[in-house]
């Protein structure tokens, strides 16, 4: 009988520890849980926070065009180019600072990781595979294309 008794009391411990180490797992597991919600949560706000600057430079040559429209009103067209040159000098300052390039397209061989076909032209007097013309610029973040050039590629 003593042995039964023994064994019982062995099966119990080994009970309880398994029952401690599942409401160890639970609790882990809930607290993984919540750290990604409030992870997530952070995420969030540090992208609203990044965003500011960015805006705030956005909002600035706003501004600017505003202005630009406002004197279309009241002046000549020489000093409204003039303005609009200025905003637009003010726009490539900015894309500059926030590392943005634009993509070389003149006298480049067509390359799909950085330019976008919109037509292929026969030439003989262009190299085969040459950009022969961009009818919209191409930009890099840093090392990444956020918008291919669109070219005409000659044939």
């Amino acid at each position: 009988m003593q042995k039964k008794e023994k064994i019982k009391r062995i099966i119990a411990k080994y009970k309880r520890e398994r029952d401690e180490y599942l409401e160890d797992l639970k609790r882990a597991k809930a607290d993984y849980i919540n750290y990604k919600k409030d992870e997530h949560r952070r995420m969030i706000e540090f992208a609203k926070k990044e965003r500011e600057p960015l805006i705030f430079k956005m909002i600035c040559v706003l501004d600017n065009f505003e202005r630009a429209e406002e004197e279309v009103k009241k002046r000549d067209e020489d000093e409204l180019i003039s303005g609009f040159l200025k905003i637009k000098e003010q726009m490539e300052c900015f894309l500059e600072e926030e590392n943005v390039t634009p993509i070389k397209t003149e006298n480049e061989y067509f390359d799909p990781n950085y330019h976008e076909a919109i037509e292929c032209i026969k030439s003989d007097l262009v190299e085969s595979g040459k950009i022969i013309e961009e009818v919209q610029k191409g930009y890099l973040l840093e090392e990444k294309v956020i918008r291919p050039a669109k070219v005409k590629v000659s044939q």
